[in-house]
C-alpha cells in the first residue's frame, strides 16, 4: 500500500492479477477518496454501469476506455505519474494471466460468494473431475481440422461453473504446460464485441500454439443486450469456434461458453447452437460429500491452516441438512470465509464456526452487522433497497437483478449499497444490482419479516412484471393492457415509490393509462355532442328523438364494447393463469393442475390449452389436507391405506382410481409424547402403531370396523416398528434408548433389549427379516449393524460402515435377504445380507438432494419406494433396467409407500399426496433418441444406453409409456444410428446403423423380436433417415454424409437386399413416400425432389423444387399422400406442399414454426393435424388446411430438452416426442379427458387464500365445480 499527503494508504497496483483483485483495489481507491459510486461516476464522467462493473470485478477497462479509466483514477486522487502502473494492472486483469499460484500470506484461502480466478488454481479443490472432462473436450476440439463448435459449460446459478472455467481449467493447463495452452477469460458485459476484440488481441500478442477463449456468463448477451445485438454476437462466436476470425498465421481458439442452465433453452434455439449442445455439453452439477470435503480441507491444507477435528464433519452435516445441494456451495464458502476471519494462529475451530452462526447463521450475522451499523435513515433505505431486489412469486421469495440506472439510488441508499457490497452481500455489475446469494433472502430473519409484511405488495409487483413480460412477448397488443381497476392499484403503488418499475412495466402502464384516458375522453365527447345537438335543435321533442337515437346507438356500441372488453379480459386472465400454472407445476403439480383447468374454462386460449395438455405429461399429484402431523401405511394387498394422526387412525379404500374415502376409524391413546411407527402385519390383519406409551395393536380384518386389540408398554416412546413375516416378533426403535425385540408370549409380548450404548439423543433405524433371524439397526455414526436375533440374546454379526459423523439409515426394510436403507447422505442402498459379516452392495439409488427418510419394498418385492426431504418420491426396480419413476411435491416427504397402482406420501404440513403409479415421461439412458415411428399404440425407439439397443414401448391411458417387449440389441460390431421406420401393419422394422447398413426386425411377436442375421450395406456412412413404402416391401435409406440414396428390399425379413439408388448433391437428411411408386427427398440444399420408383431397381428424379435456402431438416407425408410438411434447418421455418406432380410446380404455403431448429414432424392419422418437434424443447400442434396456413392449436414443452422427433399415435389421441438424454414423453390431446383426470383425482380444491395469491383481482372459482 502507498500513502498520499498523509491520508489513508492507497492500494498497490502491482498486486493486481485478476479482475476481482482490480475491483477490490478500485473500491479501496474510492473509499480513500470518500466517494459513493454515483459521486465517483459523476466526477469522472463515466457511465454508471461501466464503473459499477469495474468496481465489482465483473469487467475490466478496455483500450478504448483508457481515458475514462484515468479520469476515474484522477477523481480518486491518484497522481498522473502512477497511471501507467495502474494500466499495467488492468492489462494483467483483462487477460487473466496465470502468473500466481501461491496463496498470499494473510489472504483468505476461501472466496466467500466470489468465484475462483485463474490465479487461484492452486486453492481450487473438489472439481477435478469436472475440470478433467472439460479439458478433454477442449483437447479433442483443438485437434479437429474440420469446422468446430463452441463447447458449452452449463450449470445452475451458484453451482461453481465460473470457478471451473477459470481456476479449474488453469490448473489443468498448468499440468500440461508443454502443450502451449493459453487461456483468456472474458464476460460479455455491455460491450461483448469489444470484449471479444480485446481477448483476441491478447491471444494474438502471445501467439500460443493452443489458444482458448472462455466467455463466462454468456447469458449477459441477453441480460445486457440494450447496447449490442445478441444475434451478431452469436454469429461471431460460431465463426470464431469454426476458425473464421484470427489471422491465417494464428491458431484458431477453442471457444468455451459458460452459461446458466436457465438460459440453455434460449441458446439452443439459435441457429447452430443446438448442434453444438448435442456435440457434448459439459454439465457442472452439485458437489457430492467427498467433493465438498475437498473444497473445505484442500485450501486449508495448502495454506497450512489447521482445522479442528470435527469441524469438517459438522460443516458437511450442516450442508446436508440444507437440502439444497445446488445452492449450498456459495453458502458453505461464505461460512468458511467468515470462520477464517475469526480464526487465529491455532487455526479454524468448531468454536469459531459456531460464532458465525453456522451455515445459515453466517449470512444472518453478516447482514445484521451491516444493519446495526446504520442510523434510522440508513435502515429505512436498506429496507426499501433490499425489497426492490427481491421477487415474490407463487411459492417463494427469490433475488432479482435490477438495472443500476433503474434503481436511481439516493445518497442514503448509495451508502447502504456500498456497505452491502463491501460485506459481500450484494454485487454490482453491468447487468445491475443483485443480492450476492439467494441465501440472504431465506437465512436472514429480519429480511424474511420484511418480505412477509410486504407480501401482498411484492406479489402484486410480481404480477405486474409477469403481465408486462407476457404483454411484451405477445407483441404489446392493446387487449393485454391493464384494466382500470388494476391501474388504480398500480398508481397507488407508484405514488408510494415511483421508481419501482422497469422500462417494460413503465411502458405498459403508460399505454394502459393512455387507453383509459382516451376512453374517458371519448365518453366526454359523446356527451358534448349530445348537448350540442340539443341546443341546435331548440326543441325538447327533437332533443328527445335525438337522445333516443343516440342512446340506442350508444347502447349498441356500449354492448358491443362491453362484450369485446369482457372477451379480452377473459383471454388475458386465461393467459395469466396458464402462465402461473406453468411456473408452479415443477413444485406443486396438484395446485398447478387446478389452475390449468381454471385458465382453460375462463377462455380456451392457445396458452391455456397448451398448459392444460402439458399437465398430464408429468405425474399428476392429488393432495389431501390432513391438517395434523401424520403417518401413512398400505396393507400388503394394497386395498387399504391407514392414516394415523396423534389420536386416531383412519382407514381408506384404495384401488385403480387411487385413494378413496374413509371406510373405518378408530381412536388411539398416544400418551404424553405421541411416538411414531405405523405398519401392517404381513397378512394385513393387524395394524401396529408406535405411541408414547408403547405399541398398540388394531384389528383391521374388517376395515369398516377396526378395533384396538392390545397394547404393550415400553420404557420409552416407540418411534419405529418392524414385524416379522408371521407377526409374532416385532423390532421396535425407542426414543433415546436401545431398540427392543418384542416376542409373542401367550396373549402378551416378551421384551428383549439390545445391548450397547450410542443410542442417547437418537432414534435408531430398524428392520427385521421376515424369518425373525436378522435385525438391522442404525444409529448416528454407527453405520448399519446386523444382529443375529434368533437366540435369547441379540448378537452382533457385522457392520456396513457409512461416511459422516451423523450419517445413519433413517429407515430400513427387508425383502428376503435384501435390505434397503434410506440414508442421511442423500441416497438409498440395497444390501445383500446373505453373509451378515460381509454385506454386499446390490444397488445405490441416487438423485436425491436431501435426507432419504423412508424406504419400502412393494408387495411383490420388485420395486423399491424411497421418499426424501427434497420432496421426491422415487420408485425404482430392484433388478433390471426399467427407468426410475420420480414424483415430486413442494414439501419434504417423511413416509412413502405404494398401494396397488397408487404412490402415497406423507408430507410436511399435514399434506397427503398421491400419484398414479405410471409416467408419461421416461429416460432411456444418456444418449439421444431420434426417430420414433408409431403404429397404433406401439412405438419403436433407439434407446439411449451404451448398447444402442432399439426399445419397444407403447402408450396407455393416463397418458403413460409402458415397455411392450424386450430391447433389440445392435448387431455385432455396429451400433443403431437412431434412424428407424416401421411398416403400416407394425410387423416389420427397418433399422439403420452407424456404419451405413440397414437391418430388418421381425416384429410379428413383440415378445420375441428377431433381427435379420445380416444387413444391407446401403451407404457406407451413418444412416440418418429411413422411410418405408405403404406396401411395406421397400425401405428408403439416406444421410447427410453421402449423396447416395438407396432403396432396399425388406420383404424378406431375414435377408434385406439393395434394389437401386439415386444420387442427390449435398446429401439427404429427410425422406418419405407419397405412394408405392413415388418417393420424396428433402435435400441439404433445401430442395424437394420427387422420385419415380415404378422400377425400384432404377429410381429416377422427375422434378426438383426449391423450397428453402437451407437444408430440409424434417419431412412428413399426409396419410392420403397429397400433402407434405417440410421444415428448414435452423430457422424455425415450415412449408406445407400440395399438388406434387412431375409436370407442374406444387403449391407451397410457408409459415413460421417454433424457435430453434425443427427436427421432426408428422401428420395425424386423419390428416387434420400436424405436429413438429423443435430443438428448443417445444412440440407444436397445428390444425391443417390444404392451401392455407395451418392454425396453431397448442405448444407443448419439455423443459431443458433438445427434441428430435414427434409422432401421433395410431388413433390420433396422443403425441409422443423424443429428444436428447434419452428422453421419451407422451401427451393426451383431449382437453376434456385431462380435465376429467384432474377433477376426479379427489384433490383438495384450491383455497380462497391460494386463489387470491395466485390470481389477484379475479373472482374465486372452484375449477372443478
Amino acid at each position: 500500500m502507498t500513502s498520499h499527503d498523509g491520508g489513508p494508504p492507497r492500494p498497490d497496483p502491482g498486486g493486481v492479477h485478476s479482475r476481482a483483485e482490480l475491483g477490490a483495489a478500485l473500491r479501496d481507491l474510492r473509499d480513500s477518496a470518500g466517494l459513493t459510486v454515483r459521486e465517483l461516476a459523476e466526477q469522472a464522467d463515466v457511465y454508471l454501469g461501466t464503473l459499477s462493473g469495474w468496481l465489482s470485478g465483473a469487467h475490466a477497462p478496455t483500450a478504448a476506455s483508457r481515458d475514462v479509466f484515468e479520469r476515474t483514477l484522477a477523481a480518486c486522487g491518484v497522481p498522473e505519474s502512477e497511471f501507467d502502473a495502474w494500466w499495467g494492472s488492468v492489462t494483467r486483469a483483462r487477460v487473466r494471466s496465470r502468473s500466481k499460484t501461491t496463496t498470499q500470506p494473510g489472504k483468505s484461502p476461501y472466496r466467500g460468494f466470489s468465484a475462483f480466478e485463474i490465479g487461484d488454481s492452486a486453492d481450487f479443490f473438489g472439481r477435478d473431475d469436472d475440470a478433467e472432462i472439460l479439458f478433454r473436450r477442449i483437447t479433442a476440439i483443438a485437434a479437429e481440422r474440420n469446422p468446430r463448435s463452441p463447447i458449452m459449460v452449463v450449470g445452475g446459478s451458484g453451482i461453481g461453473k465460473s470457478s471451473v472455467v477459470r481456476a479449474g481449467l488453469a490448473g489443468r493447463f498448468a499440468a500440461d504446460a508443454d502443450a502451449g495452452w493459453d487461456q483468456v477469460v472474458i464476460s460479455p458485459g455491455t460491450a461483448p464485441m469489444e470484449a471479444i476484440d480485446e481477448a483476441l488481441a491478447a491471444l494474438a500478442d502471445r501467439s500460443a500454439l493452443r489458444p482458448v477463449l472462455v466467455i463466462d456468463q454468456f447469458e449477459e448477451i441477453w441480460t445486457q443486450g440494450e447496447h449490442s445485438d445478441p444475434g451478431e454476437v452469436l454469429r461471431r462466436v460460431l465463426n470464431l469456434a469454426a476458425g473464421d476470425g484470427p489471422a491465417a498465421e494464428q491458431a484458431p481458439p477453442v471457444v468455451v461458453l459458460a452459461l446458466r442452465s436457465d438460459f440453455l433453452d434460449r441458446l439452443v434455439a439459435e441457429p447452430g447452437y443446438a448442434a453444438a449442445a448435442a456435440a457434448g455439453t459439459v454439465i457442472v452439477g452439485p458437489l457430492d460429500r467427498d467433493g465438498l470435503r475437498d473444497a473445505i480441507t484442500g485450501p486449508a491444507r495448502r495454506a497450512q491452516l489447521a482445522v479442528e477435528p470435527g469441524l469438517v464433519e459438522l460443516l458437511l452435516d450442516d450442508a446436508d441438512a440444507t437440502g439444497d445441494s445446488s445452492g449450498v456451495l456459495p453458502l458453505l464458502s461464505h461460512s468458511l470465509r467468515t470462520t477464517w476471519e475469526r480464526s487465529g494462529r491455532e487455526g479454524m475451530t468448531v468454536a469459531h464456526y459456531l460464532e458465525t452462526g453456522r451455515l445459515a447463521g453466517a449470512v444472518e450475522k453478516s447482514a445484521e452487522t451491516v444493519y446495526s451499523g446504520l442510523d434510522d435513515t440508513g435502515r429505512a433505505a436498506m429496507h426499501d433497497l433490499l425489497l426492490s431486489l427481491i421477487n415474490v412469486d407463487e411459492h417463494r421469495a427469490t433475488r432479482r437483478i435490477v438495472a443500476t440506472a433503474e434503481l436511481r439510488l439516493d445518497p442514503n441508499a448509495e451508502r447502504v449499497l456500498d456497505r452491502l457490497v463491501d460485506a459481500r452481500l450484494a454485487t454490482v455489475g453491468d447487468d445491475g444490482v443483485q443480492l450476492a446469494h439467494e441465501a440472504l433472502v431465506h437465512a436472514w430473519p429480519r429480511l424474511r419479516e420484511w418480505v412477509e409484511e410486504n407480501l401482498e405488495r411484492l406479489r402484486l409487483e410480481h404480477r405486474i412484471r409477469v403481465s408486462a413480460e407476457h404483454w411484451a412477448m405477445a407483441g404489446e397488443p392493446e387487449t393485454l393492457l391493464l384494466s382500470s381497476g388494476m391501474l388504480d392499484l398500480i398508481e397507488a403503488l407508484s405514488a408510494e415509490r415511483p421508481l419501482r418499475w422497469g422500462e417494460t412495466e413503465r411502458r405498459m402502464i403508460r399505454r394502459s393509462v393512455e387507453r383509459r384516458d382516451q376512453r374517458f375522453e371519448d365518453d366526454r365527447k359523446q356527451v358534448r355532442k349530445l348537448r350540442a345537438v340539443a341546443l341546435a335543435a331548440g326543441a325538447f321533442a327533437l332533443v328527445a328523438v335525438l337522445a333516443a337515437v343516440l342512446a340506442w346507438v350508444g347502447l349498441a356500441n356500449t354492448a358491443h364494447a362491453r362484450d369485446a372488453a369482457a372477451h379480452a379480459h377473459a383471454e388475458s386472465a386465461s393467459r395469466q393463469l396458464a402462465l402461473e400454472s406453468r411456473r408452479l407445476r415443477p413444485r406443486d403439480s396438484a395446485l398447478a393442475a387446478q389452475l390449468a383447468v381454471a385458465a382453460y374454462r375462463i377462455s380456451e386460449t392457445v396458452e391455456a390449452r397448451s398448459n392444460l395438455l402439458d399437465t398430464l405429461s408429468d405425474p399428476l399429484a392429488s393432495r389431501r389436507l390432513i391438517g395434523d402431523s401424520f403417518e401413512v401405511a398400505a396393507s400388503p394387498s394394497g386395498a387399504v391405506v391407514a392414516v394415523r394422526t396423534p389420536n386416531r387412525v383412519d382407514l381408506y379404500r384404495a384401488g385403480g382410481a387411487g385413494l378413496g374415502d374413509v371406510i373405518g376409524r378408530v381412536a388411539i391413546t398416544p400418551g404424553a409424547l405421541p411416538g411414531s411407527g405405523l405398519v401392517f402385519t404381513s397378512d394385513g390383519a393387524v395394524l401396529l402403531i408406535g405411541t408414547g406409551l408403547g405399541m398398540t395393536e388394531v384389528d383391521v380384518r374388517v376395515p369398516a370396523a377396526p378395533r384396538v386389540s392390545g397394547t404393550t408398554a415400553t420404557a420409552q416412546p416407540v418411534v419405529r416398528l418392524s414385524p416379522s413375516g408371521d407377526g409374532r416378533t416385532v423390532l421396535a426403535s425407542l426414543e433415546d434408548a436401545p431398540p427392543v425385540l418384542l416376542r409373542r408370549s401367550g396373549d402378551g409380548w416378551r421384551p428383549t433389549a439390545f445391548p450397547g450404548t450410542g443410542f442417547a439423543e437418537s432414534q435408531a433405524g430398524v428392520a427385521l427379516s421376515a424369518d425373525a433371524r436378522i435385525a438391522a439397526v442404525s444409529a448416528p455414526g454407527k453405520g448399519i449393524e446386523l444382529w443375529d436375533v434368533s437366540g435369547a440374546v441379540p448378537v452382533q454379526r457385522g457392520t456396513h460402515p457409512l461416511d459422516g459423523a451423523s450419517n445413519q439409515a433413517i429407515r430400513m426394510a427387508f425383502r428376503g435377504r435384501d435390505l434397503a436403507a434410506g440414508l442421511r447422505s442423500r441416497e438409498a442402498l440395497v444390501l445383500d445380507t446373505t453373509d451378515p459379516a460381509a454385506l454386499a452392495l446390490r444397488r445405490t439409488v441416487g438423485g436425491f438432494t436431501s435426507y432419504v427418510n423412508d424406504v419400502e419394498f412393494s408387495a411383490d418385492g420388485t420395486r423399491l419406494v424411497a421418499g426424501s426431504s427434497d420432496g421426491q418420491v422415487r420408485v425404482v426396480t430392484v433388478a433390471g433396467d426399467e427407468p426410475d419413476l420420480v414424483f415430486t411435491g413442494p414439501e419434504p416427504v417423511g413416509l412413502a409407500t405404494v398401494a396397488g397402482d397408487t404412490v402415497i406420501a406423507a408430507a410436511d404440513g399435514g399434506v397427503l399426496r398421491t400419484w398414479p403409479l405410471r409416467t408419461a415421461a421416461v429416460t432411456l439412458g444418456s444418449r439421444s433418441v431420434f426417430q420414433i415411428p408409431t403404429v397404433g399404440e406401439q412405438i419403436l425407439v433407439a434407446n439411449g444406453g451404451p448398447e444402442s439397443a432399439v426399445g419397444q414401448w407403447h402408450t396407455a391411458p393416463g397418458p403413460a409409456l409402458v415397455r411392450s417387449g424386450p430391447d433389440i440389441p445392435a448387431p455385432s460390431g455396429d451400433l443403431f444410428s437412431g434412424a428407424l421406420a416401421v411398416t403400416a401393419d407394425g410387423t416389420t422394422g427397418a433399422l439403420g446403423t452407424a456404419n451405413g447398413s440397414v437391418y430388418v426386425a421381425d416384429l410379428r411377436d413383440r415378445s420375441r423380436p428377431r433381427l435379420s442375421p445380416t444387413g444391407a450395406p446401403a451407404l457406407g456412412s451413418i444412416v440418418e433417415t429411413v422411410a418405408v413404402t405403404p406396401d411395406g416391401r421397400t425401405a428408403l435409406i439416406a444421410g447427410l454424409s453421402t449423396p447416395r440414396v438407396v432403396f432396399v428390399d425388406i420383404a424378406d425379413r431375414a435377408t434385406p437386399r439393395i434394389l437401386g439408388s439415386i444420387e442427390v448433391s449435398g446429401g439427404v437428411p429427410s425422406v418419405g413416400f407419397l405412394s408405392d411408386d413415388r418417393a420424396v427427398l428433402g435435400s441439404a440444399r433445401g430442395d424437394l425432389v420427387l422420385v419415380d420408383i415404378t422400377d425400384r431397381s432404377a429410381p429416377r428424379a422427375v422434378r426438383t423444387t426449391r423450397v428453402f435456402n437451407a437444408s430440409v431438416a424434417a419431412l412428413a407425408v399426409a396419410p392420403d399422400g397429397r400433402s407434405l410438411l417440410l421444415a428448414e434447418s435452423g430457422g424455425g421455418h415450415l412449408a406445407q406442399v400440395s399438388g406434387i406432380s412431375a409436370d407442374r410446380d406444387p403449391l407451397i404455403v410457408r409459415f413460421s414454426g417454433p424457435s430453434g431448429s425443427i427436427t421432426g414432424a408428422s401428420y395425424s392419422p386423419d390428416g387434420t393435424r400436424l405436429v413438429v418437434a423443435s430443438s428448443s424443447g417445444e412440440v407444436r400442434l397445428y390444425r391443417s388446411a390444404e392451401g392455407r396456413v395451418p392454425e396453431r392449436e397448442a405448444s407443448l414443452t419439455v423443459e431443458g430438452a433438445i427434441l428430435f422427433d414427434a409422432r401421433f399415435t395410431g388413433d390420433g389421441t396422443m403425441v409422443v416426442a423424443s429428444g436428447n438424454s434419452g428422453r421419451l414423453r407422451a401427451w393426451d390431446l383431449d382437453p376434456a379427458r385431462v380435465i376429467d383426470a384432474v377433477c376426479s383425482s379427489k384433490s383438495a380444491p384450491i383455497s380462497t387464500e391460494e386463489w387470491d395469491r395466485l390470481a389477484p383481482g379475479e373472482p374465486y372459482r372452484d375449477p372443478c365445480a
